[in-house]
């Protein structure tokens, strides 16, 4: 995904967020592993920091790696993860299965073929351009 889609998608996430009195966005980067130093959260308070934030890394294969982090989140059953990918990725595993209820996969390829993996939800981004 290019910098400039992650920016659109960014810039989407936060207009919807923006319309909620109280939000919440945290927003970290992945590729065949979590990569701990992008995560940062944004409020009310701090939004207009978002604009500035720096994409590490160029992406990778392993969305297993998604689990580690969520393993030491504390989800209310009414949150939800968004994860834009281009849903090229290998078989998700069962850690990562157990916060299917938790997932939302917005595909940025019309590939959705590889959206057969029943875990969350997946939505294909290209459809809404």
């Amino acid at each position: 995904i290019s910098d400039k889609e992650r920016i659109i998608m960014l810039a989407e996430t936060y207009g919807i967020m923006n319309q909620y009195k109280q939000f919440e966005i945290v927003v970290a980067c992945w590729g065949t592993n979590f990569i701990e130093k992008s995560l940062k959260i944004f409020n009310k308070q701090n939004k207009n920091e978002l604009k500035d934030y720096k994409f590490i890394g160029g992406g990778g294969t392993d969305i297993n790696c998604i689990a580690e982090f969520l393993e030491n989140q504390k989800l209310k059953s009414t949150d939800k993860v968004v994860i834009f990918t281009d849903c090229y990725f290998g078989n998700p595993k069962e850690k990562l299965t157990r916060y299917s209820k938790h997932l939302i996969f917005v595909s940025t390829q019309k590939n959705m073929q590889f959206a057969t993996r029943q875990i969350g939800k997946y939505i294909e981004y290209d459809r809404y351009q």
